[in-house]
């Protein structure tokens, strides 16, 4: 994250509980992460490299930022329809920047 100057975007990271029985739910797991850190779903984006992320953005009300550098193929990730999409870390700067979050407009 530091060395691709992204740590004044990231408020939270959070990887999918080790427990499956556990908000196996993305969409679930994201909306409760949002209203434990009383996050506003209008300017909170998931930034994800699988569709179910996507998915789970969605359900939760928030934007989808897809990264094509990790688990899932571009094919799957376009299919899903993220509101972006990069190719590399150094492309997520200029991704949320054109999703209008907060910390664009300062």
């Amino acid at each position: 994250m530091q060395r691709n100057d992204l740590g004044p975007w990231i408020r939270q990271r959070r990887r999918h509980p080790a427990d499956p029985g556990r908000l196996s739910d993305k969409g679930e797991l994201l909306s409760q992460l949002v209203t434990a850190r009383g996050l506003a779903p209008e300017v909170t984006v998931m930034v994800g490299d699988r569709k179910h992320d996507v998915i789970g953005a969605r359900t939760a009300g928030l934007q989808a930022l897809a990264v094509a550098y990790g688990y899932g193929s571009r094919e799957e990730l376009v299919a899903a329809a993220p509101d972006g999409l990069c190719d590399t870390p150094a492309d997520i700067p200029r991704a949320l920047a054109a999703l209008g979050t907060p910390l664009a407009r300062r």
